[in-house]
């Protein structure tokens, strides 16, 4: 235990420093694009006449894309200081929570102490389970990575009881896995390597992997992966897409050059390789304010799509595109309390927006 823990802390370092976007989540999208999941902090009013403070907790939320229906799953309270991800069961719906209640460094790499919480089932009380453990990102069943068995494991969304799928090789770490396929990329920090690698078999030395250059970190969009290099003085993103792991018919790099005011250093870059779109976002709450927008980025062609602003006081949360391409959503923010108070759900095909308020359960 005191081994993997060790070597966890390697990742992290690593972790934190070659990847571009988070291993975590706060907002997913089922497989269709059909439905958003996302967990945000809400504020419920008291009682008439109450001194009290609103009460504060994290919402798990249930968006129907297509009617615009949202709905609570379930609330958590006393988690200020994790990181909560929603992971998804086998029909690729997000019924499961796991709370990372480690530091912000190592809940951006989804590793580290973690509470499991289920989602909405029979019994009275919401099914927990606690443990060192990682969270990977897979095509739909939610997988955790054990670091002391070295092994990956499918959670039941119900039971929260977990069976072992296979162990994972050598000293790196899984960053995706395909459970039905026997399938993972695995990441080796000392020599910045992907790996892909199949269960049950010796790592092969000519497996597929490829060589992160220095000055550029690794940008994940699912089994996808591009280099991305984050070009200060230019204030430009440069996209450097592989065929063999982009999912691209040529290699090629592509520019993102923010407009004045806004740092490349303080954003984010969230892809979608199939059509050469990414979102644009600040990196954290504070620049998130003093944004007060999201981009939307042909990089194809390096020229801005749509730029969505919050107005007033306010700023936007999670913001994610949904698998399909077809729908952009963005949790917009209270500047005065710091909670969520509306879902923008913006269809791309259509170019038509919804607004959804958002309430306590």
């Amino acid at each position: 235990a005191i081994t993997a823990r060790a070597e966890a802390a390697d990742f992290i370092r690593s972790c934190t420093k070659d990847f571009h976007l988070s291993l975590s989540r706060r907002l997913v999208f089922s497989l269709d694009g059909t439905r958003a999941y996302f967990i945000v902090p809400v504020a419920k009013a008291p009682p008439a006449k109450s001194k009290l403070p609103p009460e504060r907790k994290m919402v798990a939320f249930e968006l129907k894309v297509a009617s615009a229906k949202l709905e609570p799953v379930f609330g958590l309270k006393d988690i200020a200081q994790a990181d909560l991800i929603p992971t998804l069961d086998m029909a690729g719906n997000a019924n499961t929570l796991a709370a990372l209640v480690t530091n912000g460094e190592d809940s951006f790499c989804a590793l580290g102490d973690v509470e499991f919480v289920g989602g909405p089932n029979d019994q009275s009380k919401p099914v927990k389970r606690k443990g060192f453990f990682g969270v990977v990102p897979t095509t739909r069943i939610p997988v955790a990575f054990d670091p002391v068995r070295r092994a990956l494991v499918q959670l039941d969304t119900v039971s929260m009881q977990y069976r072992q799928l296979y162990k994972v090789p050598g000293k790196d770490f899984p960053v995706f896995t395909d459970p039905v396929r026997g399938r993972m990329i695995l990441w080796n920090g000392q020599q910045r390597l992907l790996v892909e690698h199949t269960a049950g078999i010796p790592l092969e030395k000519k497996a597929r992997k490829v060589k992160f250059r220095e000055g550029y970190q690794v940008l994940q969009q699912g089994y996808r992966f591009a280099a991305i290099k984050t070009d200060v003085p230019n204030n430009t993103f440069v996209i450097h897409e592989m065929p063999e792991w982009t999912g691209v018919t040529q290699e090629k790099e592509y520019s993102i050059k923010l407009p004045g005011g806004y740092s490349v250093a303080q954003s984010m870059v969230l892809p979608l390789f199939d059509r050469k779109l990414a979102l644009v976002t600040a990196r954290n709450d504070q620049t998130r304010r003093r944004w007060q927008k999201v981009f939307l980025w042909d990089y194809r062609d390096g020229k801005i799509l749509r730029e969505f602003s919050a107005g007033g006081i306010n700023y936007f949360g999670e913001a994610g595109i949904s698998p399909d391409t077809k729908t952009i959503v963005l949790v917009q923010m209270s500047g005065a309390t710091g909670t969520a108070e509306k879902v923008r759900v913006f269809n791309l095909s259509k170019e038509s927006e919804r607004e959804i308020l958002l309430e306590s359960p």
